[in-house]
């Protein structure tokens, strides 16, 4: 009996972990649990001193020179949007409780062209996924993408849009214009095998 315990635990432990998934359209719909569009940040430029925001569970921070403008170009959710005026030296910071799923709008408040989308994704302060993606995000002028995170569980995501190719770089140049933050906080998990199932209960009933 001990060994069939035993085995139902091990092939349940087994189960491979999920990795991240990197998403370039709309995948969270009906605006999931926590939503952010910046539409209470109001009128501001860099001029106000503002580098910080919070709205519905999630803190949004530029870390790095950059203060904030509102309005560098027509948002893609109402009327206010997130970016650093002028560009900054630095990323964008999102921080919430426990998330499975990350959305968002991304353009360019600054840039003409060839802009990467640079990333970083942690959970408690360990990194769990860096990257990033070339030739995606529009110029200025040029409207939005969507861009996000989904299949495993994080709490922070820093970005930066560059006109230069390459991984992320907490000091580098950037422009990144955000709005309409959408989070999911279903907590992820793998599903056993129906054998696996099988073994786990006739495990457990012995």
């Amino acid at each position: 009996m001990r060994k069939l315990i035993l085995a139902a635990c091990l092939a349940t432990s087994a189960l491979p972990a999920l990795a991240l998934t990197v998403h370039t359209s709309q995948f969270i719909f009906g605006g999931g649990t926590n939503f952010t569009s910046f539409e209470n940040l109001g009128y501001i430029t860099g001029g106000n001193g503002v580098n910080s925001y919070s709205e519905d569970g999630i803190d949004v921070a530029y870390v790095g020179t950059g203060k904030i403008w509102s309005f560098s170009q027509t948002a893609a959710d109402g009327v206010f949007s997130w970016y650093p005026d002028g560009g900054g030296y630095g990323y964008t910071s999102f921080s919430f409780d426990d998330a499975s799923g990350f959305q968002l709008l991304v353009g360019s408040g600054f840039y003409s062209a060839g802009l990467t989308v640079s990333w970083e994704v942690l959970l408690d302060g360990a990194l769990v996924d860096t990257g990033s993606l070339d030739n995606y995000v529009p110029a200025n002028g040029g409207g939005w993408v969507y861009f996000g995170f989904s299949d495993t569980l994080f709490d922070e995501v820093h970005l930066q849009v560059r006109n230069s190719t390459g991984p992320f770089s907490a000091g580098a140049f950037e422009a990144g214009a955000y709005d309409a933050v959408t989070l999911t906080n279903a907590i992820p998990g793998g599903v056993p095998e129906p054998a696996s199932w099988a073994l786990m209960i006739a495990g457990f009933g012995l």
